[in-house]
């Protein structure tokens, strides 16, 4: 089948794309005034914060779910006339459940990512980020872990450090607790509680692939179409989520 044949090349596109940026991402700014700088595999989305990546992982089994979706609706009409702008429409639903499966894999897999700290802020790989962009946050010594929380959700963690030494590490949390508070401030909104990010996370993802179901099983020759704009929609709306919950 053709169509499934544009999902797959797709999807590897999407890959290697994930893979590209991550790499690209990595690259290290020049330390020259940075206080302490080190480099670090990345820890896990699970170890960093389980309800991210909860919503991580749902958010991305909806876009392959929907790729899913297209394959097995061209199998099933494999003997009638393709779909409107099929092509284009397979290709970019296989890019978009290839990149959504390749960034958490890639984020693991590649290079360390160097880290840099300065008085104004901090610098991880080519992405900067001043002290205002955490609420504050919590160092683990058994796990060599240091978590720092978003502003906007105190209750989830923006990003997880692990330095590579006991001294680093003791040195690291000697320096944050000068710019930010190793407790949280107390929610003052039901926007920035942990269960409201579940709830519109549940309804950017689930929503969408239940009316997917539905148009798959109208049996329309403007399914796959239907598929690939909300597989967008989406990509998109995860994005635009995260980035309002300062968890990028």
């Amino acid at each position: 089948m053709p169509q499934v044949g544009w999902l797959i090349g797709g999807g590897l596109l999407g890959l290697a794309l994930a893979g590209w940026s991550i790499r690209r991402g990595r690259r290290a700014y020049p330390h020259d005034t940075s206080v302490l700088h080190w480099h670090e595999r990345v820890v896990s989305a699970w170890r960093q914060d389980a309800t991210g990546a909860l919503f991580i992982g749902i958010h991305a089994g909806t876009v392959v779910a929907l790729g899913l979706l297209a394959a097995m609706h061209a199998l099933q009409r494999a003997a009638e006339p393709p779909p409107p702008a099929g092509a284009p429409v397979y290709l970019l639903l296989g890019v978009l459940a290839g990149a959504v499966l390749g960034f958490p894999l890639a984020s693991r897999i590649g290079p360390p990512m160097p880290m840099a700290l300065y008085p104004d802020g901090v610098v991880r790989g080519r992405f900067v980020s001043d002290w205002s962009g955490y609420s504050h946050f919590v160092a683990d010594p058994a796990s060599g872990l240091i978590r720092l929380y978003s502003p906007r959700v105190p209750a989830i963690a923006r990003v997880a450090w692990r330095p590579p030494t006991d001294e680093l590490f003791r040195e690291v949390v000697a320096f944050l607790v000068r710019y930010l508070p190793a407790a949280p401030a107390a929610p003052r909104s039901w926007y920035r509680a942990r269960g409201t990010f579940l709830a519109f996370g549940a309804a950017i993802t689930m929503g969408p692939l239940l009316a997917a179901v539905a148009v798959v099983q109208s049996g329309s020759r403007w399914t796959p179409l239907f598929l690939a704009g909300t597989a967008y929609l989406v990509c998109l709306a995860g994005i635009l989520l995260i980035r309002s919950y300062r968890l990028d």
